[in-house]
């Protein structure tokens, strides 16, 4: 596998809430493959929660998870309405054996 996003492992959706299981490595080159998947969850039913859940990727970037944060921020209905994305993310990462080590995510919340 490279180092990047494979695509969703699974996603469950239902008219209360979208959550894409993620794996493979979330990396400052692959967040923004994810932005039009959230925008085309949150789009599926009014008042949808989106959650991504990077609970069973093989790797994080920090710095990406914190782009990814902060463009779903400004994620939108078709109508304009304000979607909520949460996250899913496992306190420890394993270092990623494309690129290297990278810190954990120890006491971080979404």
């Amino acid at each position: 596998m490279g180092h990047g996003l494979g695509p969703p492992a699974r996603m469950r959706i239902d008219r209360a809430s979208a959550v894409l299981d993620l794996n493979g490595c979330l990396a400052e080159t692959s967040y923004k493959a994810l932005l039009p998947i959230i925008r085309r969850s949150a789009s599926l039913f009014t008042g949808i929660a989106v959650t991504v859940d990077l609970s069973q990727a093989q790797h994080i970037e920090v710095s990406a998870l914190d782009q990814l944060q902060l463009s779903t921020k400004s994620v939108r209905t078709p109508n304009g309405a304000a979607v909520v994305v949460s996250y899913t993310v496992p306190v420890r990462l394993l270092s990623c054996p494309v690129a290297g080590s990278y810190p954990v995510l120890a006491g971080r919340a979404s």
